[in-house]
């Protein structure tokens, strides 16, 4: 289940599936057409995102730096935090 909270998407189940990928791509739109510039993302309630999702949240952070734009994650669980350090990303997404 993806909620948003002001610029804030949650994504707010243990095991993300490919419909919260859905759910997150309709949430950035939603935020970006509203005139967000910086995009939160909450996942302290996850512990496993399909590899598409991950995929996905590297594009999306591309392309809004490429737009001057900001997307940052706030909360991660322990369990994804060791998998985005295992696979080299953390750095990339600022954790």
């Amino acid at each position: 289940m993806i909620r948003i909270n002001d610029n804030t998407i949650i994504i707010d189940n243990t095991i993300a599936t490919l419909e919260d990928k859905r759910d997150l791509q309709i949430a950035f739109i939603r935020l970006m057409n509203e005139g967000y510039d910086e995009i939160r993302i909450d996942m302290m309630r996850t512990s496993h995102l399909p590899s598409e999702l991950i995929g996905f949240l590297l594009d999306k952070k591309r392309e809004m730096l490429k737009n001057g734009m900001i997307m940052k994650i706030i909360a991660i669980n322990e369990t994804l935090r060791k998998l985005f350090d295992n696979i080299e990303i953390s750095k990339f997404l600022n954790l």
